[in-house]
């Protein structure tokens, strides 16, 4: 991997996306993605994804599924 001068090139940000009323949202932390569910703007059925999924998934199929 090549650094640029003076250390390593940074990485873009992680976090969650998530899908509401046809627009893709994020990045997010997972904090606020459970301040969403809490707030019932996230649902079971929501698309999400992170950096962690080979592919945009259902809320209910990731582990952020416990604040369901």
């Amino acid at each position: 991997m090549n650094s640029a001068p003076g250390g390593p090139v940074p990485q873009p940000s992680v976090g969650w996306f998530y899908e509401e009323h046809g627009t893709r949202h994020g990045p997010v932390s997972e904090q606020q993605m459970v301040r969403l569910i809490q707030a019932l703007r996230l649902s079971y059925s929501t698309s999400v994804w992170t950096h962690e999924l080979p592919d945009w998934v259902r809320l209910a199929d990731t582990r952020l599924q416990r604040y369901l």
